[in-house]
């Protein structure tokens, strides 16, 4: 009799199974790390207690939304939804998420008795749904659902100088210079600073920031910040992964900052995604984790986990 799959085992065939579907969009010519729904207004939440997830839970929920076609970023987890007289739809696989537990730390009286003196935080992979893969008494859902509404968007004025400012604020913060000119975008870790096309160059005011951050995320690389492996060549599997980083770190990036993150030249990045993405599945899991250490250097320390 086959023994079933313990928790970790079942962890790394969902992961396998997401990035397969990535691995095809990206064939289909998509960038899965790019959304087409407003930024700002795609707050996931989960639609029993209405808490925000955050941190690397983000981009990745966005991952499952573009792969698997969601278009509503609300989710639940399984005993969640019984509450509501609902449960997962049949075939529908869940999406896992890095929750925070408080686990308390407790301690014997004199009169032999336990008391609560303090807690430390334990963190979990839990599986949610989606809120378009739960089903049940419909009636319920749609009272959960009319709960949610979402933000209104930022004036586009008020983004481009959050923008503006955050970039700013990094290059001088990390004496990293700018040199401005020429027809390709780039970071040389050799010399640490940033060569930029000049702004008029790019299609899009949204376009530019979404490159600027991509580069200010290959900086936070270099040997004095995280020091990550900066010196593969271009098209091997160093230079992919840490091309993956970068784009991580500025969907991220546009994501807090509520705007696209649609880089222009997306396409020549597509086949070295696949080649390691295809080797190593747990790459895009590893690269989120260094991408949000990189989002917390160029932006601040955002919350990291939440309990749901």
């Amino acid at each position: 009799m086959p023994t079933k799959p313990t928790a970790n085992e079942k962890l790394k065939q969902n992961q396998s199974k997401l990035v397969n579907e990535l691995i095809e969009l990206m064939r289909k010519g998509r960038n899965p790390w790019q959304r087409p729904w407003n930024p700002t207004n795609a707050i996931h939440q989960n639609l029993d207690t209405g808490n925000a997830y955050h941190g690397q839970n983000v981009p990745l929920l966005d991952i499952y939304m573009t792969a698997r076609g969601y278009s509503m970023p609300l989710w639940i987890g399984a005993s969640q939804a019984r509450k509501y007289k609902l449960h997962p739809a049949k075939g529908s696989k869940g999406c896992y998420v890095k929750l925070k537990f408080d686990v308390p730390i407790k301690e014997e009286t004199e009169a032999g008795e336990e008391k609560t003196v303090g807690s430390f935080p334990k963190y979990r992979l839990v599986p949610i749904f989606n809120v378009q893969d739960i089903t049940g008494d419909e009636k319920n859902k749609e009272e959960l659902i009319s709960r949610f509404v979402l933000p209104t968007d930022k004036p586009p004025l008020e983004k481009i100088q959050a923008c503006e400012d955050v970039i700013r604020t990094y290059h001088k913060t990390q004496g990293i210079e700018t040199r401005w000119g020429g027809d390709r975008c780039y970071y040389s870790p050799s010399e640490d600073y940033i060569g930029m096309a000049k702004k008029e160059q790019f299609k899009t005011k949204e376009g530019y920031y979404a490159v600027h951050l991509h580069e200010l995320g290959h900086s936070t690389g270099h040997h004095k910040r995280l020091n990550r492996p900066m010196k593969g060549s271009k098209g091997s599997a160093t230079y992919a992964r840490e091309e993956l980083v970068a784009e991580l770190t500025s969907t991220m990036c546009c994501r807090r900052l509520g705007i696209s993150s649609n880089l222009e030249n997306h396409a020549s990045y597509l086949q070295s995604w696949i080649s390691v993405l295809s080797d190593d599945p747990e790459i895009l899991f590893k690269s989120l984790t260094k991408a949000s250490k990189a989002v917390e250097l160029i932006l601040g320390k955002d919350k990291e986990v939440e309990t749901s």
